[in-house]
């Protein structure tokens, strides 16, 4: 019965002209949006990331509510380039800051929104907010970090969750860190879905900068000596350490140099990383990213499952942050939002030979740990 209705839905929604209305889910007031190419806005309220709509410069798409809007959400196809938005007689900006998800705030509250494209833009869907308190699950970026407390290092999209995300929990979401999380592979040319994922899996774990994507894409490796061959492993170390000297990092996480489950990619990040923090410091070495950020020398460097100055994250206590949800029961929602991943053998573990509650301290230059905390001797730079 529900799979016949849903036809019939979609059905009567695509045979709407180009101004279409959808009520959207709970928290959102409904909108309509009429684009000025005629073409029909139907995918724009489908809550699909594969359904969009495509924007030539000069199309503008006119955004209404009969209710007053306070704010629209918009989740775009690819990330878009800067863009006009018009309300109330006012001019602004989006897509300044380059996010797939962008949540536009209107303070005064209007009921039409016009944006402008001044070059080609893809739009997956939008949401539309009225009056109150905007849901928890709606995306508010903040900008990636000029200094962060904690640079997290992961690979693929979800790796971030299922090894690294008793630290992700604990430090970004709970203590309210400076966490800036850097990925590796950015699927935006294979696999776009999963740039998705990326970003509602961070958000659940309470991460509030905006990622740093590598721009690399993810091939097919026999081992590590063929990934860093494919990789041209001294320019993907110079580009990890042009990004240690810019965010500056005080303590830098990242996977099991042996890969977790023998990963030839993971291998050469985590190789990457061992090799990167001990030349940072370094003024001879990569001399562009010199130029551009200085050198840095970080502080403390962790790798997932290492065995020496091993540490143990409490990934069972009650979190205030997450309403009393442990950084387990956390992660486990976080994955879900992999949706392209659940049918695969991963899972979320704080006890097995993958867990991610387990680190070990790789380098040092402010002492042993003495506790469970990668804190311990740090002084965050908002203190």
């Amino acid at each position: 019965m529900k799979n016949v209705l849903f036809i019939f839905l979609l059905g009567l929604i695509i045979g709407m002209s180009s101004k279409d209305t959808m009520a959207a889910q709970e928290g959102t007031i409904s909108v309509t949006a009429t684009s000025s190419n005629g073409e029909n806005t139907a995918p724009l309220f489908d809550k699909n990331f594969y359904g969009r709509m495509t924007f030539k410069p000069g199309d503008s798409l006119t955004i209404t509510s009969s209710e007053i809007m306070y704010g629209i959400y918009l989740e775009w196809h690819f990330v878009p380039s800067e863009y006009e938005v018009k309300y109330n007689d006012k001019i602004t900006k989006g897509g300044s800051n380059s996010f797939l998800h962008e949540y536009l705030e209107f303070p005064e509250g209007t009921r039409e929104v016009v944006l402008t494209f001044s070059e080609e833009c893809h739009l997956a869907d939008i949401y539309g907010y009225g009056e109150g308190e905007i849901p928890a699950s709606v995306q508010r970026w903040e900008p990636m970090l000029d200094k962060a407390d904690m640079l997290v290092l992961t690979t693929h999209a979800d790796d971030e969750v299922l090894f690294l995300g008793g630290a992700l929990v604990e430090y970004a979401g709970e203590r309210k860190l400076d966490v800036q999380v850097i990925y590796f592979f950015d699927y935006t040319p294979t696999w776009k879905v999963r740039e998705h994922e990326k970003l509602n899996g961070l958000w659940e774990m309470g991460v509030r900068n905006y990622p740093d994507c590598g721009g690399y894409k993810e091939q097919s490796v026999n081992g590590l000596d063929h990934t860093m061959q494919i990789y041209e492993y001294p320019k993907a170390l110079g580009w990890l350490v042009e990004r240690i000297r810019k965010y500056k990092p005080q303590i830098c996480v990242t996977q099991d140099v042996k890969g977790e489950y023998g990963q030839p990619h993971h291998q050469m990040v985590v190789k990457m990383m061992m090799d990167a923090v001990n030349i940072t410091a370094d003024e001879t070495q990569y001399t562009d990213s010199v130029e551009l950020h200085g050198t840095h020398d970080v502080a403390k460097t962790y790798l997932h499952l290492w065995k020496e100055n091993a540490i143990k994250l409490d990934t069972r206590k009650p979190l205030e942050s997450f309403g009393g949800r442990t950084a387990y029961e956390v992660c486990c929602e976080a994955y879900k939002k992999h949706e392209s991943q659940q049918e695969f053998w991963f899972y979320v573990s704080d006890d097995n030979e993958y867990s991610m509650a387990d680190y070990g301290l790789y380098r040092t230059t402010v002492g042993i740990d003495t506790g469970n905390d990668m804190m311990e001797n740090i002084i965050s730079y908002k203190r």
